[in-house]
């Protein structure tokens, strides 16, 4: 029978978002982001499978997260004004928090991927 976690997957998994945003894909190593998500090596492995299988976790939760922050900000827009808006944001952010990048530009210092 497996043992039930002893951490909170989505909270690991945004650490990790932020671990990959800040360093990209190859100069994150497995124990940056094990440390990172508060959980072992062996926590992350059996949750997450490897490090590559994570990152695509983690770019997929990015994208999720960034595209409904921003179609939230234009729900209440007229749809043409939403539409431009949405598409003018996408490249500069904003200004809504943090720089927001686009998946292509995810880790951008990762060549690998």
């Amino acid at each position: 029978m497996a043992r039930p976690r002893e951490f909170d997957e989505e909270t690991a998994l945004r650490a990790a978002v932020e671990c990959f945003w800040e360093r990209g894909y190859e100069a994150t190593s497995v124990r940056d982001l094990a440390t990172r998500m508060g959980i072992t090596n062996a926590s992350l492995y059996n949750a997450f499978g490897d490090k590559r299988s994570l990152y695509r976790r983690a770019l997929d939760r990015y994208v999720e997260l960034s595209f409904s922050d921003r179609v939230g900000r234009f729900q209440a827009l007229p749809p043409r004004e939403a539409i431009g808006a949405f598409f003018k944001e996408i490249p500069i952010g904003g200004g809504h928090g943090p720089p927001r990048l686009h998946a292509g530009q995810f880790g951008a210092r990762s060549r690998a991927l």
